[in-house]
């Protein structure tokens, strides 16, 4: 391999790098643009035209579907994490808060690092303990508090509810994908 053949692999990179630079700013701008229209434009539409389902056919001729369906989104800010927490245990759920331990350890002290968290006190060594609650988990406990008619402080959950537009019949599907030759 010479310098000239070097050279036309970091063009061939370089271009490749670009294309998908592009294809993911691409694919930010659908998402975006695919969730306003599923989260503004049908369902503002559907509400002033007073339908509660929105029928058509595709390109192929078959039924699509959409109707409006009630999401609840749970996104506290960073801030109010503690009193969450506190209310998650005072709630009897403090199992689904999830902890982490991290200590720091030089090379050489596997036996050290191995001990129990109990005992680094003991040793002098400092720990810092983080704690979460999967998204996913918060959002299903929102849930069932609510449905439940249990009190949630919407504020300090972050919580919301977003009425999103969703295929009931006919979800489009990819037409699939064919890779150009990748033979140099």
């Amino acid at each position: 391999m010479d310098v000239k053949d070097l050279s036309r692999y970091g063009r061939l990179l370089y271009e490749a790098e670009e294309k998908v630079l592009d294809a993911e700013l691409e694919l930010k701008f659908a998402i975006a643009q695919r969730d306003k229209i599923a989260t503004l434009d049908i369902p503002n539409a559907m509400e002033e035209a007073g339908v509660t389902e929105l029928v058509f056919r595709d390109s192929d001729g078959s039924p699509v579907r959409i109707e409006i369906d009630d999401v609840l989104s749970v996104r506290p800010v960073k801030a109010n994490h503690d009193k969450i927490f506190a209310i998650v245990t005072k709630a009897g759920d403090g199992a689904m808060i999830k902890r982490t331990v991290a200590v720091p350890f030089n090379r050489g002290e596997k036996r050290q690092a191995e001990a129990l968290m109990a005992q680094l006190q003991d040793m002098g060594r400092g720990f810092q303990e983080t704690q979460k609650i999967e998204s996913s988990t918060l959002k299903k406990w929102v849930r069932d508090r609510m449905e439940a008619g249990k009190h949630v402080d919407a504020d300090l959950f972050g919580v919301f509810k977003v009425q999103r537009a969703k295929f009931s019949e006919g979800a489009p599907k990819s037409q699939g994908f064919e890779a150009p030759d990748q033979g140099q």
